[in-house]
């Protein structure tokens, strides 16, 4: 599903349930257009307009105020799915709906970028700049590849904006030293001189060499977003590795753009992959997904508290253990707040590197 943060709220959109534990399971009657808004400061979800097209596998992405989503998977037929090229328009102010230009491009497998007041869809080694305000697209300068990516498998494993620039982490051909290793590459786009330059890359690859996949399969990525560096040091998360057949990986991953270094993360309480991911107030939420081998889907809300998080944490509302029942009027007695809830209000003495469980969302989606 498409997951997107607006104005303090999370929206979650699209994406598929499970009709049965087997894989194919969604692709018989599970996909789904439901719009759900999470709220971090009451811990509540409300379900708003759905989007048109039920749809899975499509990008998102925010642009003043308004959610893009784009292209993605449309079921025809129970087993028998689409690759649609729509694009269409979220306003959460009006909480409605509308459709703008097709996407020049097939709908699947890509992704976007705000950057510099434009959106940028990143397709295999191509790029396209969108214009929200003409509603048009143009062609831009492809990515130049290092010298020995080319005639190679290449994996686009994620890309974060930063100043503007688009700095794009993708996996290729083998290590000559390591035959199962995949390489690691970096790429700059500076989006005012529409040039590609290469970045640095972590010795051991990407992600590093406790990461790389005994499989013979490159490192894959589900989430991925970054930190303002307003509450917390802005870095690039990394969540929901994955290699092989399903194989987990324990270890996720932050990147530091200054230093240019990596380091670890704690694990996520459930392990997933194709989950959505949305920072408010430099505190990251993790939501939906399923499990390795997708047999299950989850409705799971978790969150992650930055390292070195230099403020107190926004205020949740603790809902109430038990609805007043009718016709009393009388209030049951306020219930000591669990553990976990009091930890929530503490500033300075608050773990780094917490996570802990929110509440769900209405229906399990990845």
């Amino acid at each position: 599903m498409g997951v997107v943060a607006v104005e303090g709220k999370i929206y979650a959109i699209g994406g598929y349930t499970a009709t049965n534990h087997e894989w194919w399971g969604p692709y018989q009657t599970g996909f789904v257009g439901t719009n759900e808004r999470y709220d971090p400061a009451t811990d509540k979800w409300v379900t708003l307009e759905p989007m048109p097209t039920p749809r899975a596998n499509f990008v998102i992405a925010v642009y003043q105020g308004k959610i893009y989503c784009m292209g993605g998977e449309v079921l025809d037929k129970p087993g028998d799915y689409s690759i649609y090229r729509v694009t269409e328009v979220y306003d959460p102010v009006t909480n409605s709906w509308s459709a703008k230009k097709d996407i020049p491009f097939d709908g699947l497998g890509f992704h976007v970028y705000v950057a510099d007041g434009e959106l940028f869809a990143i397709v295999g080694c191509d790029l396209f700049m969108y214009n929200p305000v003409a509603d048009e697209w143009t062609k831009k300068t492809s990515i130049s590849l290092p010298d020995d990516a080319y005639n190679s498998a290449i994996g686009f494993d994620l890309a974060v904006v930063l100043d503007n620039k688009i700095m794009v982490y993708f996996t290729y051909g083998y290590d000559a030293e390591v035959w199962w290793r995949s390489k690691g590459a970096v790429m700059i786009y500076d989006t005012k001189a529409d040039v590609w330059s290469e970045g640095k890359t972590h010795p051991d690859g990407i992600y590093g060499e406790s990461t790389q996949s005994p499989y013979g399969t490159s490192v894959s990525v589900t989430g991925a977003c970054m930190t303002t560096g307003v509450y917390a040091p802005a870095r690039v998360y990394i969540f929901g590795l994955t290699s092989g057949p399903g194989q987990p990986i324990s270890t996720n991953w932050i990147y530091d753009p200054e230093k240019d270094t990596w380091s670890t993360v704690n694990n996520m309480p459930t392990y997933r992959d194709q989950f959505g991911v949305a920072v408010v107030d430099d505190i990251l939420y993790v939501i939906g997904g399923k499990d390795a081998f997708g047999y299950d889907i989850y409705s799971v809300n978790e969150r992650y508290i930055a390292k070195g998080y230099k403020d107190a944490l926004p205020l949740v509302t603790p809902k109430p253990a038990n609805p007043t029942p009718e016709p009393t009027k009388t209030p049951l007695p306020t219930p000591e707040p669990p553990k976990i809830q009091a930890e929530l209000y503490r500033r300075k003495e608050i773990h780094e590197n917490a996570l802990c469980l929110e509440n769900t969302c209405e229906i399990g989606r990845s």
